[in-house]
């Protein structure tokens, strides 16, 4: 999902965010963390979609 909405390969934060996404129960608000240029924006998206 993550490459057909971005045309990139996630990278491994990205992956953690998005299976943590997938992992939760109910709605929620995930917080991440990560230095600039980690792919926070895309993550957050990804995840959203999830």
């Amino acid at each position: 999902m993550f490459t057909e909405r971005f045309k990139l390969p996630p990278r491994p934060s990205q992956t953690m965010v998005i299976e943590a996404a997938r992992r939760m129960r109910t709605a929620g608000l995930p917080v991440v963390e990560a230095p600039m240029g980690e792919g926070k924006t895309e993550a957050a998206l990804a995840a959203a979609e999830v």
